[in-house]
């Protein structure tokens, strides 16, 4: 075996996860199956991380349930990351398949797994925070028309209803 393989403690350290979350992603993504040991040991080649990158990617950066993120792999695969229609510059090919929005956590969209919070008049809006002030322009602008098109997406699925 000349490839490169990591056992699932350097790849969960690669990718700053903890190591029952790999097992777990093991389950729901049947890409996902690492090489073994003799004794049954996981090892992971750099496929596997690039497929675990991606799936942290759309699960934790880009807010996406495990459900839509499994479709989307299975449609388009690890390596069309940038091709998601919230943050391509192009528009994407009819057969690629595109998200919904049952494919995202309703309030999963910055990693954080709490609702936004509440005061007494209602959400918290007291304008942008200096740490968003602190990103470049470009940084702020994708991530203005990311949150645009999730609006968006939000009003369609509140008429529809």
């Amino acid at each position: 075996m000349s490839e490169k393989t990591y056992r699932i403690g350097e790849a969960a350290a690669l990718l700053d996860l903890k190591t029952y979350v790999l097992r777990f992603w093991e389950t729901e993504f049947p890409q996902l199956e690492p090489l073994r040991t003799e004794k049954g040991q996981r090892l992971y080649t750099e496929e596997h991380v690039i497929m675990l990158r991606a799936i942290k990617t759309l699960l934790y950066d880009r807010g996406m349930t495990i459900d839509g993120a499994r479709r989307y792999l299975n449609k388009n695969g690890p390596d069309c990351m940038a091709s998601l229609p919230f943050i391509a510059s192009s528009p994407s090919a009819s057969d690629e398949y595109v998200p919904n929005s049952s494919d995202f956590s309703p309030w999963n969209i910055s990693g954080a797994a709490s609702a936004p919070a509440q005061t007494e008049s209602g959400p918290h809006n007291a304008g942008p925070s200096s740490e968003f002030q602190s990103l470049e322009q470009g940084t702020r602008q994708k991530i203005l028309t990311e949150l645009k098109t999730m609006r968006d997406i939000l009003k369609s699925v509140n008429t529809a209803s």
